[in-house]
């Protein structure tokens, strides 16, 4: 959400501190903590190309209508593969799906490599040689071992 507030031009500093000082007051530290609201749980058998057409249906997103926040339960990884110049992009994949975390193949390996995984993204379509298949694109290095 946002506001508008005028200020007079000397009086900026003052406001400032007055604002730090009721955030202080207020925050607490569990509010610095980002949160991310999932709006639907599924399986990763789930994520289908019927199922992108049906959220694309649902375009235009934008900031008073945000793209849906899926987590995808039960991802079994059977192939790793690190992508891009430096290596530092990752793609999980398995015969029906692919998992995609930009500047995600350290953060993997970070976590132990698991092979049973959930994430929270959202799902799209990759086309590639003539083929379509789902993926899953990661938010914000949300994968977790399962």
């Amino acid at each position: 959400m946002a506001c508008g507030v005028g200020v007079k031009e000397g009086d900026v500093d003052r406001f400032r501190q007055a604002m730090i000082k009721r955030a202080n007051l207020t925050l607490t530290e569990d509010d610095y903590i980002p949160t991310v609201t999932i709006d639907v749980t599924i399986g990763s058998h789930e994520v289908t190309e019927t199922l992108v057409d049906e959220l694309d249906q649902l375009k235009p997103f934008g900031t008073q209508f945000e793209e849906p926040n899926i987590s995808v339960t039960d991802f079994e990884v059977d192939k790793v593969f690190n992508m891009g110049k430096d290596r530092s992009h990752l793609k999980l994949s398995n015969d029906q799906l692919s998992i995609i975390m930009w500047g995600g193949s350290d953060f993997y390996e970070e976590v132990g490599q698991p092979l049973n995984i959930r994430v929270i993204g959202n799902p799209s379509l990759n086309h590639f040689r003539g083929k379509t298949t789902p993926q899953v694109i990661v938010k914000d290095k949300l994968l977790k071992a399962i």
